[in-house]
């Protein structure tokens, strides 16, 4: 099973939103990460179909999505970002209602309902008013309302989008048991929601996907460009002046300032545990002459 993006570019007025974008997906987890304005919501609604490409094709095991039309988006599972269910009604009346707005009705539809409240730990309010749910319930239903269908594609923007960390964490789980027999991308700007879960990730940045590998693979990439100074407050406050993008980090009661550089920095140490983060930033930002990181 694969989904292939070949030479892909949108844009919207003079603003280029996605520029010659070339990926391949098979069965897995892919982490799509990029700042607001990456590009992120562009590609998403281009693989949906809702979106309509100026060049390229988007290719589901050879044939092009435009091609297989309904066929194609029965196999698709979409998550949105925003939460787009009906408070007043139960979430057993909410995915009914999405399960005949994808045409699964019947007994088909309520043994679907029926497993996916259970996979999503939801039976036991299953006739609860979505509005009384916390955060994490209700993306957890939207995440149900995604999987009615058994899709061989699913979507999910932003899925962790305002839940507290435990909230996250739980959510993050419960798609990392998806991935056996789908594609599954998961786009968002919080690095650390993909860092243990995705098999491969994708960096965006301004409408390109700059880099994309395994995790282990992009550290590898940056070894020896990160670099920790310990100093006092006014020294951080130079040192921002002078490297312009790095993590500040108390430690022990001192302060480390955290830069990802180019150069040699001689008052710093190298640093050998490396993260996405630190990739992310390194990746989204250029990289100059004397170390500074520049927007």
């Amino acid at each position: 099973m694969e989904l292939e993006i070949k030479n892909v570019s949108k844009s919207f007025g003079k603003t280029k939103a996605l520029f010659n974008v070339n990926i391949t997906f098979s069965e897995g987890i892919y982490g799509i990460l990029g700042q607001n304005g990456a590009g992120k919501s562009t590609l998403i609604h281009l693989i949906t179909d809702n979106l309509k490409r100026e060049t390229g094709k988007i290719l589901f095991d050879g044939v092009d999505i435009k091609r297989l039309g309904k066929k194609y988006r029965s196999m698709v599972g979409y998550m949105p970002q925003q939460q787009g269910y009906y408070e007043g009604l139960t979430a057993m009346e909410f995915l009914k209602y999405m399960a005949e707005a994808k045409g699964i009705k019947g007994k088909e539809g309520n043994r679907q309902i029926k497993e996916l409240l259970e996979i999503v730990h939801l039976d036991k309010v299953a006739h609860e008013l979505v509005g009384k749910f916390s955060g994490g319930m209700k993306q957890r239903v939207l995440l149900a309302q995604a999987l009615l269908g058994e899709p061989k594609i699913l979507i999910l923007d932003e899925p962790t989008a305002g839940l507290d960390p435990k909230e996250r964490i739980g959510i993050r789980n419960y798609i990392a048991k998806l991935s056996k027999d789908k594609i599954i991308l998961y786009t968002t700007h919080v690095v650390s929601d993909i860092e243990t879960i995705a098999n491969e990730i994708l960096i965006l940045n301004k409408g390109e996907v700059v880099k994309q590998g395994t995790l282990q693979r992009l550290i590898k990439d940056i070894k020896g460009k990160v670099i920790e100074i310990s100093c006092n407050m006014e020294q951080l406050q130079q040192l921002q002046k002078q490297y312009l993008i790095g993590n500040v980090i108390q430690r022990e009661g001192n302060i480390i300032y955290r830069v990802v550089s180019e150069q040699p920095i001689l008052e710093g140490r190298k640093v050998s545990d490396i993260s996405l983060e630190d990739v992310f930033l390194y990746e989204t930002l250029k990289v100059h002459e004397k170390g500074k990181i520049h927007t």
